[in-house]
């Protein structure tokens, strides 16, 4: 069995952690019940990843970072095929790194979340957000809307998904759709600005 690095946006800090190396494998333990390589790098890969999501309840982001790349660092390599347990590691490190305004990271871990489970709603939610924080509004609805279609009964996505798209609309068309409401709203050439700016 072998592990790997998942792909994904990390600070150097991330490849130093993590208990196992990679190298030879070592002579086999006296004790015959003693856990395989695969099983610590299993057991291992519980441990990082439950820290993570701890830090990321207490909001500690950038600890939870490093918690997550501890877990991506010991993974054995099936845990990067599809519909594996590295899908979920990679989504939540995508939410700290947009905690911390790292938009970049954050949509290099949910597009590989995306890439190993296709099927999970969460995943393309991830990458609306970046997209979000970035005002792609267009991009967002487009990933907001893969999300909803996979997870229907999600009120929020849906939600999510319909206030994207009002806001791709507005930006591809703001003669359309904000003029007629500052014309409504009885804002002038000479207080449109003022308006605009919510000095009014």
């Amino acid at each position: 069995s072998g592990r790997r690095k998942v792909t994904g946006a990390a600070p150097q800090a991330c490849f130093e952690l993590g208990s196992h190396k990679m190298g030879k494998e070592s002579k086999k333990a006296a004790d015959p019940d003693a856990p395989t390589r695969e099983e610590r790098a299993e057991l291992d890969f519980i441990q990082f990843k439950g820290a993570g999501n701890k830090l990321v309840g207490e909001g500690r982001w950038e600890e939870a970072i490093l918690a997550y790349c501890g877990a991506i660092r010991v993974a054995p390599l099936s845990y990067s095929d599809p519909g594996g347990p590295a899908a979920a590691v990679l989504s939540n490190r995508s939410l700290a790194y947009l905690r911390c305004g790292s938009i970049t990271a954050a949509l290099a871990d949910a597009d590989q979340a995306t890439k190993i489970r296709p099927d999970w709603s969460k995943a393309h939610f991830r990458r609306a957000e970046c997209f979000k924080y970035w005002g792609q509004w267009d991009l967002a609805a487009a990933n907001y809307e893969k999300g909803a279609g996979l997870d229907p009964s999600d009120v929020d996505l849906a939600t999510m998904l319909q206030d994207a798209r009002m806001r791709a609309n507005i930006a591809s068309s703001p003669e359309e759709h904000i003029l007629p409401f500052e014309a409504r709203a009885g804002l002038t050439v000479d207080t449109v600005w003022l308006g605009r700016c919510g000095a009014l």
